[in-house]
């Protein structure tokens, strides 16, 4: 590709690289009374891409998606702290990073850590332990 662009195509053209996205060049736009011409792209997923697909919106003819990074799985239980007079436990558990998809990047690993302890909070109810949100 031989034109020109500013730094918001750079993560793009990393994904057309690896076989995530196409990129085709449309005809330039010319705007406004002064004539400012910018250039157009018309960036398209590939299956590859669209499989780590969760949401897609139009608004204004803007297309938006987001897409999976990585999960976090279950691994085991560290720590439990039960409150009877409040019928609530505090439970610490370890979450673990597994299915990282083509868009995890080094910079994703910086705030994403392998392994996380979450406490979650459960509430004791006639029918048992039920976790609250």
């Amino acid at each position: 590709m031989n034109t020109r662009h500013d730094s918001n195509m750079d993560k793009y053209i990393d994904y057309r690289d690896r076989g995530l996205v196409t990129i085709d060049t449309l005809p330039t736009i010319t705007l406004g009374s002064w004539g400012r011409k910018i250039e157009a792209f018309q960036i398209q997923l590939t299956p590859k891409a669209s499989e780590h697909n969760i949401e897609r919106d139009t608004l204004d003819d803007v297309i938006t998606a987001k897409f999976k990074f990585f999960q976090y799985v279950f691994d085991s239980v560290t720590e439990v702290h039960i409150i009877p007079d409040k019928n609530i436990a505090y439970v610490k558990a370890k979450l673990i990073r597994t299915n990282e998809t083509p868009f995890f990047t080094e910079i994703f690993e910086k705030n994403n850590k392998k392994e996380v302890i979450r406490t979650l909070t459960f509430r004791k109810t006639t029918e048992g332990w039920k976790f609250c949100d």
